[in-house]
C-alpha cells in the first residue's frame, strides 16, 4: 500500500490538481483514471480533426508564463468545436472535474459563458502534453484519412 501512496504523491506532483470556482462550487480539475481513458479517446475521436485543430500550433499559443494566449484562430476554432460538438465538450469537462455533463448542458441555472470557457482552456492546457503527445498521432491519421476520403472536417 506504501507503493500506491509514493506513486500518487509523485503524480500529484507531475499532474497537480487545480482548481476554478464556478457558481460559488468550488471545482477540481484533476487527471483522468486510467478507467476513464476509452471515454475520452472516444470523445476526441468524435471531435476528430476538430480539435486537433483547436490544439495544434497555429490556434493554440503559450505565454513564456505557461498561460493560453487567445488568438482569432484559437477563438475560431474553439467556435467551430463548440458548434459541432458541444455535448462532447460538455463530456470531456465532466470526466476532468467528477461533474456531471447536465452540470455543463443547462441553460437555466448552469455555468456562465466565461466560466465555462476558462474551465475549458485550463483542462487544455493542463492536459496539453498528454493530447499532443498521445493523441495527436491518432488525429492526425484520423485528418490524413479525412482528405483522402474527401470528408469534410469537423
Amino acid at each position: 500500500m506504501k507503493q500506491k501512496a509514493e506513486t500518487r504523491n509523485e503524480l500529484d506532483i507531475l499532474l497537480p490538481e487545480s482548481d476554478v470556482t464556478i457558481n460559488g462550487e468550488k471545482i477540481i480539475i484533476k487527471p483522468f483514471m486510467f478507467a476513464e481513458l476509452p471515454s475520452i479517446v472516444k470523445l476526441l475521436s468524435k471531435m476528430g480533426v476538430g480539435f486537433y485543430e483547436l490544439i495544434s500550433a497555429d490556434g493554440l499559443q503559450f505565454s513564456d508564463s505557461g498561460n493560453l494566449i487567445l488568438n482569432q484562430k484559437f477563438i475560431e476554432n474553439i467556435g467551430t468545436i463548440f458548434e459541432n460538438h458541444f455535448p462532447e465538450v460538455a463530456e470531456l469537462m465532466a470526466i476532468y472535474t467528477g461533474k456531471e455533463p447536465a452540470f455543463y448542458l443547462n441553460k437555466e441555472n448552469g455555468v456562465d459563458g466565461e466560466d465555462g470557457l476558462m474551465l475549458l482552456l485550463m483542462i487544455i492546457e493542463r492536459n496539453y502534453g498528454f493530447f499532443m503527445k498521445r493523441l495527436a498521432p491518432i488525429l492526425e491519421e484520423i485528418k490524413a484519412k479525412q482528405k483522402s476520403t474527401g470528408a469534410k472536417s469537423s
